[in-house]
Parts: C-alpha cells; structure tokens; sequence
C-alpha cells in the first residue's frame, strides 16, 4: 500500500518543504515585532544616526549609549537600528536639537 504522505504513486518519497525561506535571518527578528514588519532604518541612515549621536554625546560630555537610549525612548523602540525609516528625519531633528549651541568666541 503506497503513503499518500511520504510517497508519491512512483514510488519516490515526497519532497520536503524548505522551511529556511519562512524562517527570517537571526538579526531581523526584532526589527519585525518592534516595528510590525514596516520599513526599518537603512545601513546607510544607522550610520548617519550613529555619526550624529556620538557628535551630541561628546559635546554633551555624556556617553554614546545615553544619547543612543534617549533616542530609542523618545521613538519608543527597542534600539537604533529599529527605528522605522518614516520616523529618521524626525531622529535627526531630535539629535540636532540635543546637541549644546556652541559657545560665542
């Protein structure tokens, strides 16, 4: 008797589904539930916020990762990089505002 479930009326058994192609990569499954699968930050836009975080954080004199925290709070995101890309304008905005005016010589 042939298994409708393993064998096709060949004789050949059935070919297994390719479950890699549901699975996503190891370093986009946050980015999915953080932002319900909308558009993330670029490569390119992560570094423009990075050069601009570490700018404010050595002005203010303050670390990299507090700069980098009060922006995730202020978007409501777990970190940078899932920051949606509707929302980088606003970020930029935010960090140039944070940075101190520079002193009158």
């Amino acid at each position: 008797m042939i298994d409708d479930l393993t064998t096709n009326p060949a004789g050949l058994p059935a070919p297994v589904p390719d479950s890699r192609a549901v699975v996503p990569a190891a370093g986009d499954w946050m980015q999915h539930i953080a932002l319900g699968r909308a558009a993330a930050v670029s490569a390119d836009q992560v570094t423009a916020l990075g050069a601009l975080v570490a700018y404010v954080a050595r002005a203010r004199r303050t670390s990299e990762f507090r700069v980098e925290r009060e922006l995730a709070d202020r978007f409501g995101v777990a970190n940078v990089t899932c920051l949606p890309g509707s929302s980088f304008d606003d970020a930029i905005r935010y960090l140039a505002d944070q940075a101190p005016a520079p002193a009158a010589a």
